[in-house]
């Protein structure tokens, strides 16, 4: 078993590649009396058409969170009751890169984690499961096609790319839900449920060298087979799909959605120290504490604070900036204002680093931080950051002028979400 240690945060991470592939990750920590165990599988819903064994296969969008549902259905029934008897909460989530299996508890540590690791193995999947799930599964993305904020986002996401996946739902649609068959599900399950595109991420009040030997005991004598898989991404543009786009529906306040597409290959920066410079950069133009927010508080312009995120596509980068509020042209034309004005000194460099620093530390006083932590890291990086201290050190005001003047010349869409007339 490996030491991960977190350079100067004084934390260690372990970490051993089992013999069929599988990655382990613990973070023990006796600051807490609970744990979490996670599986996480490397494949979300920005993936409908792959390589299986030399066959093109193509999948409904949708399908991953099919699959996610249907994973935690075994012959004896849910897997969530297993838990729930066992004092535990569990879940599962689908995202646009990945797909995650997770328990909580404070007892019976060795049960769960083998009862989870043992429901992803051996999936119970029938033609009479498939049929069943569609219902329940189209009413749940009948509630979300309905719901204007996710009219918004999608609409956006739209509006950005031209063939990226991950400008589809992660539902699906309802005919997708509807067109999905078991052969989809096998062969995505086949494809990316291999132990090599998985990793175990245990935090808590945990055991290290127990948990590793309980893991290998669990997977000891499985056999998987092992398939040759590749996914198919088309090319996308560095432009975007629209530039402007309206959205009526049943809300009361207008909200406005701005993205802006940054190429990675034209950041001329390592990806890990670039996505620290990202969000330094839309802190100081739109956070608390920004001159924007100090003017648009003083002119009643918003309804709460501007929002902003980094969504990754497979080749860039999207900045989200969202706010609520019933003058969007002027607080529209402010943000742009900001974007192609502002400058960023170095002071306000040093307090931002700070802060992410501070952030940093922070983490580990949180189980649920450090596993999402790491499972960011194997998502985007394919291994664990081990000194994101010394990047948040490094970065200088080049580096931030480099991207900064990026974003200002990068293009964008906008979605204005209005009340029905």
């Amino acid at each position: 078993m490996d030491k991960i240690v977190l350079k100067n945060i004084n934390e260690t991470i372990y970490h051993e590649e089992l013999s069929n592939g599988l990655n382990v990750y613990i973070y023990p920590t006796f600051l807490t009396k609970s744990y979490n165990i996670g599986v996480l599988v490397k494949v979300g819903s920005n993936v409908n058409k792959y390589n299986l064994d030399g066959r093109e296969v193509n999948v409904p969008n949708g399908l991953e969170h099919f699959l996610e549902h249907l994973t935690l259905k075994t012959k004896d029934g849910e897997a969530d009751d297993f838990f729930s008897n066992n004092g535990s909460y569990s879940n599962a989530s689908t995202s646009f890169n990945n797909t995650y299996y997770y328990v909580s508890s404070t007892d019976n540590f060795d049960d769960n984690l083998e009862y989870l690791v043992n429901c992803i193995d051996t999936p119970y999947y029938t033609e009479e499961n498939v049929e069943n799930e569609k219902g329940i599964i189209t009413e749940e993305v009948s509630m979300y096609e309905q719901n204007p904020y996710q009219k918004l986002a999608y609409k956006l996401l739209e509006n950005v790319f031209h063939n990226d996946n991950n400008k589809n739902k992660i539902g699906g649609t309802v005919s997708d839900v509807k067109s999905i068959t078991l052969d989809d599900i096998v062969n995505t399950y086949n494809a990316f449920y291999q132990k090599d595109n998985m990793a175990l991420i245990v935090s808590g009040n945990v055991d290290a060298s127990h948990t590793i030997n309980l893991i290998k005991k669990i997977e000891k004598d499985k056999e998987f087979k092992k398939y040759d898989v590749s996914v198919i991404n088309e090319f996308e543009d560095d432009s975007v799909v629209k530039g402007n786009d309206i959205i009526y529906d049943n809300v009361v306040i207008p909200k406005f959605s701005l993205g802006i597409k940054i190429p990675m290959n034209k950041i001329g920066i390592p990806q890990e120290k670039a996505v620290f410079c990202l969000h330094i950069i839309l802190s100081i133009l739109f956070g608390r504490t920004s001159n924007l927010k100090v003017l648009l508080e003083k002119e009643n312009l918003v309804s709460d604070e501007i929002d902003y995120s980094i969504f990754k596509g497979f080749n860039h980068y999207v900045l989200e900036i969202d706010f609520e509020g019933n003058n969007i042209d002027k607080v529209y034309s402010l943000i742009k204002d900001t974007i192609n004005n502002e400058t960023i000194s170095e002071g306000e460099l040093n307090r931002k680093k700070k802060v992410l620093i501070r952030h940093l530390i922070s983490r580990y006083e949180n189980i649920n931080s450090v596993s999402n932590s790491i499972m960011v890291n194997l998502i985007d990086y394919e291994r664990i950051l081990d000194n994101e201290y010394e990047i948040i050190e490094s970065i200088t005001i080049e580096d931030i002028n480099k991207i900064f003047d990026l974003i200002k010349v990068s293009p964008s869409a906008n979605v204005r979400l209005l009340p029905k007339e």
